[in-house]
């Protein structure tokens, strides 16, 4: 979808939204996949920004975060599951 082209249909118009959230006040912010700690002041960002990419033929969405590298391991409801290597591939 990322291409312009649409997994499901095929169709070549695909919307890419930044997905935002209400906070205080109406205040739109990011839909992060990671929050920074210690509030609006805080030294460490959000990480992993979510982009949709909707269809406009068939509504079929995709979700993706931005730099997915950079999503902290082992931050509040965050942990990496590994599943087996490829077919071919060792496991190190």
């Amino acid at each position: 979808m990322r291409d312009g082209s649409c997994a499901l249909c095929r169709h070549d118009e695909i919307l890419e939204i930044e997905a935002k959230t209400s906070g205080y006040r109406g205040h739109l912010s990011p839909l992060v996949a990671a929050h920074g700690t210690g509030g609006v002041f805080s030294s460490e960002p959000d990480r992993g920004a979510f982009l949709a990419y909707v269809c406009r033929k068939c509504g079929h969405t995709q979700w993706f975060a931005q730099s997915p590298a950079d999503i902290p391991v082992g931050g509040p409801g965050i942990r990496l599951l590994k599943g087996a290597p490829p077919p071919g591939e060792s496991y190190r």
